[in-house]
């Protein structure tokens, strides 16, 4: 199975994606463009992206999983009712809407790897060494937390991922 992680940044800075197969992490790469990662990812089962679907909501002030992640004590960058939106999460709704077109079949989450680090502990996901050779040292953290979104991917797929906003107008947050 393969299972896919993706940090979100603004245009600029692009998109971290960290690719699994089975257990193990078999390809970092960084892009700008939503369909590169279409082209360069093959058949995933499951990708865990950290950016919710939509930039702006349109319901209630804020997100019923934003709210109970910051309850729990972590410090959100809450989806907004009013624009502007933040622009990572505008190139976050482009990467949804070009993953749902390009993949019907696989199932996408949002995931927040902030909270999914503490829950590292139940990781059996390897990551070579070798793997960071091309990952330039600026962005190494972008990185890791696309690890830990295919880590929250995979973990979604055994039923051993966490929840938050069962009633969220966007979806759930899985960590």
């Amino acid at each position: 199975m393969r299972f896919v992680g993706i940090d979100v940044g603004a245009e600029t800075k692009g998109f971290h994606v960290a690719v699994a197969e089975q257990d193990r992490v078999v390809r970092l790469f960084r892009t700008q463009h939503p369909q590169e990662i279409v082209a360069r990812l093959g058949l995933p089962e499951v990708i865990a992206i950290d950016a919710p679907s939509r930039a702006l909501i349109k319901g209630p002030e804020t997100r019923q999983a934003e709210r109970e992640l910051h309850r729990a004590g972590y410090r959100i960058q809450w989806t907004r009712r009013q624009p502007p939106a933040p622009p990572w999460m505008v190139n976050g709704e482009r990467l949804w809407a070009a993953l749902r077109a390009a993949f019907s079949e696989a199932t996408i989450i949002e995931t927040f790897p902030t909270a999914a680090w503490n829950r590292l502990s139940l990781s059996t996901l390897e990551v070579p060494i070798a793997i960071w050779a091309d990952v330039d040292r600026p962005t190494r953290a972008d990185s890791l937390d696309a690890i830990v979104a295919a880590d929250v991917a995979r973990r979604w797929s055994m039923g051993q991922a966490t929840q938050y906003g069962q009633d969220d107008e966007l979806a759930l947050i899985w960590v």
